[in-house]
């Protein structure tokens, strides 16, 4: 029996196990991809166009949901959406009302600005947010992603499958716990033929890539946290999100 499409809000690794509402994995894999290098453009990709989601996270109102399990929290605090690991290997998380408006064609998500404020309080995972899910050959839904944590930035390819597919990345970046940042994500493309992604942090893109290969047309917006599974003896990632703001490009 195939679950209903509201399931889509997980916290998740490898292989799927149904718990409460969310598709919770344990154990991931990356591919090995050669990166793109990453590159500084004068002009930006795409500018934000109208509003299509401001998410200040006073409250529940769009529906992301608060958690308490064994994996970890979710909820609202002081204008935060806190996500407070426990075991979980990484999180993949959508606002059901966006997923609504989507799913009945009031909103169109293929070419997005996405704009994040984000706060990492503790671990060393990266933290990032996504575009373009879309249901997937063989991992039920794949996406492009946008992560960042001190030392490593990267736009990746990815699956529920926790296949990585590195489309550029670097790892000259300075973002030390508990420094509040700005990630600005932008995912184009007028055709099948070729998607178009950049990453900008506080208001400088660090990178951009391209990807030609069978590319990623449309699909969901959210956010996005992996745990540290190399660093077995770092603390589970502990983020804020102050901010969620979705535009057209």
């Amino acid at each position: 029996m195939t679950p209903p499409r509201t399931l889509v809000r997980r916290i998740a690794g490898c292989p799927l196990t149904l718990v409460l509402g969310m598709v919770l994995v344990v154990g991931c894999t990356s591919s090995d991809e050669p990166a793109s290098a990453p590159s500084s453009p004068a002009a930006p990709l795409a500018t934000p166009g109208a509003e299509i989601l401001d998410e200040r996270f006073d409250d529940d109102s769009n529906g992301w949901g608060i958690v308490d399990g064994e994996e970890g929290q979710n909820y609202y605090e002081n204008g935060n959406y806190i996500v407070d690991f426990r075991s979980g290997q990484f999180l993949h998380w959508i606002s059901d009302g966006l997923l609504q408006e989507w799913e009945s064609e009031s909103v169109d998500l293929h070419d997005v600005v996405i704009e994040a404020k984000v706060t990492t309080t503790r671990g060393e995972g990266v933290v990032g947010v996504f575009c373009r899910e879309t249901a997937d050959t063989d991992a039920e839904f794949e996406w492009y992603e946008f992560i960042v944590r001190d030392g490593h930035a990267a736009i990746r390819r990815a699956d529920l499958r926790g296949n990585l597919q590195v489309l550029a990345e670097t790892d000259d970046l300075a973002l030390p716990i508990d420094t509040p940042f700005t990630l600005e994500a932008t995912c184009v493309g007028a055709t099948d033929d070729a998607a178009a992604l950049s990453l900008a942090l506080n208001g400088e893109e660090l990178l951009r890539a391209t990807d030609d290969e069978n590319p990623l047309t449309d699909g969901m917006v959210g956010i996005q946290i992996w745990d540290a599974p190399e660093s077995l003896e770092a603390d589970p990632p502990r983020v804020e999100w102050d901010s969620f703001l979705v535009s057209e490009a």
